[in-house]
């Protein structure tokens, strides 16, 4: 592959390779000290369109007048242009907390941001990865959107494991990350326009959080949550909050 990348000069880069291990980093605390919220986008499995809606809640609040910084915590966020961000799984699990806890530092010390957009990877839940851990303990966010497919049923990539439950996700990300789940976002694979609306009525009736699909029905419900949750959004004089 180098050779024929050589042979037609083109340049290849390992997005996922870390940096040299004498520049990695352990947890400091100094995330406690940021006074901008700070939230995640989780999900119930891995691929599931957690970075693609944490993008368009940050678009969505810069309409608004606000100024979100995105944290991109894969290589796919990184191709797209993140300026903050790495590959955490491609650092063992004690420095990926203090990698992702220095890039938002980094953000916050650099952009002045309003709010901090974290992107989530695979699941709390999941038997097989542990970045959400990771994520819960280096981002200490102050709220989380989940991300779920609503129709899928077994995991993504292993398919001899069923779903999460969505109330029982919603409490472990809870508990364990000492936050809120204060709105869940649906993956609409596989699902009719009529029953991405059915799944949203349900879905709010059942856990009594907002439920929308971003890509179909756009941000505006979410992005009111966040502004509603947090009073320091609700201080800025760029947005008014919808009753």
């Amino acid at each position: 592959m180098i050779r024929t990348a050589q042979n037609y000069n083109i340049t290849i880069r390992d997005i996922r390779k870390p940096k040299p291990k004498k520049e990695w980093h352990l947890f400091t605390g100094g995330i406690l000290k940021i006074d901008v919220p700070i939230i995640t986008v989780l999900g119930t499995d891995g691929a599931c369109g957690k970075r693609t809606t944490a993008k368009i809640l940050e678009k969505g609040l810069r309409d608004r007048g606000f100024n979100p910084v995105f944290i991109a915590t894969g290589q796919t966020g990184l191709i797209q242009g993140a300026k903050y961000g790495f590959a955490m799984d491609a650092f063992p699990l004690q420095y990926l907390i203090g990698e992702l806890e220095g890039e938002i530092l980094r953000a916050y010390h650099n952009e002045n941001p309003d709010i901090i957009i974290v992107e989530g990877q695979g699941a709390l839940s999941h038997p097989a990865y542990a970045s959400s851990c990771g994520i819960l303990r280096g981002a200490r966010p102050h709220a989380v959107i989940l991300q779920h497919p609503h129709k899928r049923k077994v995991l993504g990539d292993f398919p001899f494991m069923p779903m999460p439950d969505v109330k029982k996700e919603i409490e472990l990300i809870e508990h364990y990350g000492n936050t809120k789940v204060i709105a869940i976002t649906l993956n609409h694979e596989n699902m009719t326009d009529e029953e991405i609306d059915e799944a949203i009525i349900e879905y709010e009736n059942k856990y009594n959080l907002p439920v929308t699909d971003v890509l179909k029905k756009g941000d505006e419900k979410i992005i009111n949550t966040i502004i509603e949750f947090f009073p320091s959004l609700q201080k800025n004089s760029k947005v008014v909050v919808s009753e």
